[in-house]
């Protein structure tokens, strides 16, 4: 079995997202209208129907980049599906096959591709007697039928998932038991390997493969819930128990297919995501998220492919989107994404969940979600299904010199700032990547795009990593494999290292320079702390002129970041007692009781033709760096910035970042 690489890089901040809906469009029983997604990241409306046609979209499956599949219910409470062939440019309403059940609510669908058509099943239940029923169709939900579940089966369908590779295709459900069927959903049987006494909520399914699959949910007989996962290897026949990575029942999985028929799985627990790359065992991720809130939490995923994934998660502010490049593990929010998906919210029995969306596709370059605008019309939104950060120019760099300035004016710490104080210690980048002290070798520390025959080092101590969340978009969108070298307390600076602080560096310094050598890179990032009293700043000018000098030599582009103004106190103990005096932790610009050498740093990079990257307008004004910058803490030390600031400044950093990328 081929297993993907871990890393324990999980990082989710979410922050607020505004955007207002496109005109609504009416929509009849063969109305066609649509809208492709947008170029430039943001979510758009892709149909929007009335009401008095269809009450609600409830899920939706897409079998390739061309052909999805929505279901719901129609006004008059039957089945309904809506269906696009051309990658969500035009959608056809269609309820063939779907009348013959009064009160039918569809609640899940997945489609597989088929020749040269789709094959769906979709489920659901009738809103009176809540008796399950399964329809299939073989043209793309054109036209459908209904299967047939075993006899005893009353109890509520929730999930579906079908795998391709054989025809008609092999799919399992859940809900309150497992069924699988071998002829596309026609017929269905139950499988005896888990409980059959109603114990059973199951609200999730996924196969990977016609035999590999996982299912999610939890004992409903035992407060509090009690996560019950399972596991099949013989497409549903027979179901073992997984080991779940949190005690929370899972809410959503997704195992996209591989043309190896490798496996993984990337799930939601509440408000964490976790990956596996076998369904048998699970690991959590590790999250800076402020999703510690009853009103937030994480609703929907999918993964256009095993390394591509997309979320949406539900906020007091709205519905945000979260992308992921490695399998699930580290989740970047875009700020750019609201577009329509900020105003959506949730039809039916999703409403439970509090979410304001319902389910996600993605397959090629976009994903399709549905759910319904605030006055209630059904609506099916589009956006892409990969992060790709772009530089967005003054506007972005102008809003952010705003919020810089109006920092220094705040003192009341907002509910959210609040949140962060207990855990801002471990909001690092060491805890967010699960970095070494030491990256000692070329494959020690590898991040972004892990198969790219591109390469970007980032070189130098924590101040150098601490910048990875705001470089690691960029490089990953634009196709950089990102290599960390160096060890945390060691300069890059080749002054003469016999100052007692840096005396161990040497070593650290020359492995590093035979590393770039031997990765040639198309670019080296470099950053350091500078703020050690007693320096010369000459000599540390001539030390990183010629570091950046040899690294050149290696035909490499040379960025430098130029350092922080660093603190007088740590920001949790200092805001923690002043809640409603947040200025009085503000620091002064510079801070002259801790000087640093970014001139020198600055001259250097001059002379060698080096990218000089200052920082400082990103954190302080002209004359004061505040802690709270927005609804954020900028630093988690005293001199290192947090991991969900350097998140904030990603697409400033691209910008600075574009003559390298």
């Amino acid at each position: 079995m081929v297993r993907h690489r871990r890393r324990r890089d999980l990082s989710v901040r979410l922050g607020a997202v505004a955007a207002a809906l496109a005109a609504s469009l009416a929509w009849g029983s063969a109305s066609r209208v649509g809208a492709t997604p947008d170029a430039n990241g943001a979510w758009t409306v892709a149909a929007t129907l009335k009401p008095s046609a269809v009450a609600g979209l409830t899920a939706i499956s897409c079998a390739d980049a061309e052909r999805c599949v929505a279901v719901g219910q129609s006004a008059s409470r039957l089945g309904v599906a809506l269906s696009t062939a051309d990658g969500g440019t035009s959608w056809q309403l269609s309820s063939t096959g779907l009348t013959g059940t009064p009160g039918l609510f569809l609640t899940a669908v997945s489609c597989v591709p088929d020749s040269t058509t789709a094959y769906c099943v979709a489920v659901g239940r009738t809103t009176a007697s809540a008796t399950a029923h399964v329809f299939f169709s073989s043209d793309n939900g054109a036209t459908w039928s209904e299967g047939t579940l075993p006899t005893a089966s009353t109890d509520v369908v929730a999930s579906v998932s079908c795998a391709s590779g054989t025809a008609p295709p092999t799919c399992v459900a859940a809900g309150a038991g497992l069924y699988a069927s071998v002829d596309g959903g026609a017929t269905w049987s139950r499988s005896s390997s888990v409980p059959d006494d109603g114990s059973l909520v199951m609200p999730t399914v996924s196969c990977a493969n016609a035999l590999d699959c996982m299912a999610g949910g939890r004992d409903r007989t035992s407060p509090p819930p009690v996560a019950l996962d399972y596991y099949t290897t013989d497409g549903g026949t027979t179901w073992l128990p997984a080991t779940a990575g949190a005690s929370w029942p899972i809410s959503v999985v997704t195992c996209p297919s591989e043309p190896t028929n490798a496996i993984h799985c990337v799930g939601m627990r509440g408000r964490t995501t976790e990956y596996s790359d076998d369904g048998a065992s699970w690991t959590t991720g590790h999250s800076t998220v402020a999703l510690d809130d009853s009103r937030d939490a994480l609703i929907t995923l999918s993964c256009a492919a095993p390394q591509a994934c997309a979320a949406i998660a539900a906020t007091p502010s709205g519905s945000e989107v979260l992308y992921a490049a490695d399998g699930g593990a580290y989740w970047h929010v875009d700020r750019r994404a609201a577009g329509a998906i900020a105003e959506v919210r949730a039809f039916g029995a999703r409403a439970i969940w509090r979410s304001r969306i319902g389910t996600l596709a993605c397959a090629g370059t976009a994903c399709f979600a549905v759910g319904a605008t605030s006055s209630g019309a059904p609506v099916i939104v589009t956006g892409p299904s990969q992060l790709k950060p772009v530089y967005l120019g003054e506007p972005a760099a102008s809003a952010l010199r705003q919020l810089v300035q109006a920092s220094v004016h705040i003192q009341r710490l907002g509910p959210a700032v609040i949140r962060t104080l207990p855990t801002l210690a471990t909001d690092t980048a060491a805890n967010l990547y699960g970095l070494p002290r030491t990256c000692a070798t070329t494959t020690s520390c590898v991040l972004g795009d892990v198969a790219a025959s591109r390469t970007i080092v980032v070189y130098g101590d924590s101040h150098a990593r601490m910048w990875l969340p705001a470089i690691l978009p960029a490089a990953t969108a634009d196709g950089f494999r990102v290599v960390v070298v160096g060890e945390d307390g060691c300069t890059v600076d080749s002054m003469d290292l016999a100052d007692t602080r840096f005396h161990l560096c040497a070593e650290v310094q020359a492995e590093a320079m035979a590393d770039i050598a031997a990765l040639e890179p198309a670019a080296v990032i470099l950053s350091n702390r500078t703020s050690y009293p007693g320096l010369s700043s000459k000599a540390w000018e001539a030390g990183m002129e010629l570091t950046i000098s040899r690294i050149e030599g290696y035909g490499a582009k040379v960025v430098l970041i130029g350092d922080t103004q660093p603190l007088t106190e740590y920001p949790e103990s200092c805001l923690s007692v002043n809640r409603m005096r947040a200025q009085r932790c503000a620091q002064a610009n510079p801070n002259r009781a801790r000087p640093g050498e970014e001139g020198a740093e600055r001259v250097a990079a001059a002379r060698t033709g080096a990218i000089y990257v200052d920082p400082t307008p990103w954190l302080c004004t002209t004359t004061r760096c505040s802690e709270v910058i927005g609804t954020h803490i900028a630093y988690w030390d005293w001199h290192h910035i947090s991991t969900t600031y350097a998140q904030v400044l990603s697409n400033v950093m691209a910008g600075a970042l574009k003559p390298i990328l």
